[in-house]
């Protein structure tokens, strides 16, 4: 696959050393096209670092 857009928004920071937390899902999976949206949150999941979102092209069927 390669990505077609990203679309990141900042919303806080993480620390040299800090455990975080990415959670992926698929919003659509097409064909060709996979629309999918990534969150970061730090370890206990009380704060949003970050959250994108994707569009991606499958190159190989």
């Amino acid at each position: 696959m390669v990505t077609v857009n990203n679309s990141i928004d900042y919303f806080s920071t993480a620390k040299e050393n800090d455990i975080i937390m990415a959670e992926t899902k698929i919003i659509k999976r097409g064909k060709q096209f996979v629309n999918a949206e990534c969150e970061i949150w730090n370890a206990d999941k009380t704060r949003l670092i970050a959250r994108g979102t994707s569009n991606l092209f499958k190159i190989n069927n």
